[in-house]
């Protein structure tokens, strides 16, 4: 459990996710999984204002996958 979160809350939202089904989860993992991958691409953008949207998508795309498989998978977005 997180510090952030009392017992109660904790426990509420166990509840909640016992009672989903198990498409349910993973559709809640991939929004969440995508919103993450969303929040990263602002922070960049933020951090790197000099950067076009390409060069942003690879930075985050290489701390996700690896350089070696960003390199390989799109190798015309390399440095």
């Amino acid at each position: 459990m997180l510090d952030d979160t009392s017992p109660e809350a904790h426990e509420l939202q166990m509840a909640i996710y016992r009672r989903m089904g198990g498409s349910q989860r993973v559709a809640m993992m991939f929004q969440m999984s995508e919103e993450a991958r969303e929040i990263t691409l602002a922070g960049l953008r933020r951090q790197h204002p000099e950067l076009d949207e390409r060069a942003v998508r690879r930075i985050e795309a290489t701390r996700r996958l690896g350089a070696e498989l960003v390199d390989a998978a799109w190798p015309v977005l390399r440095s």
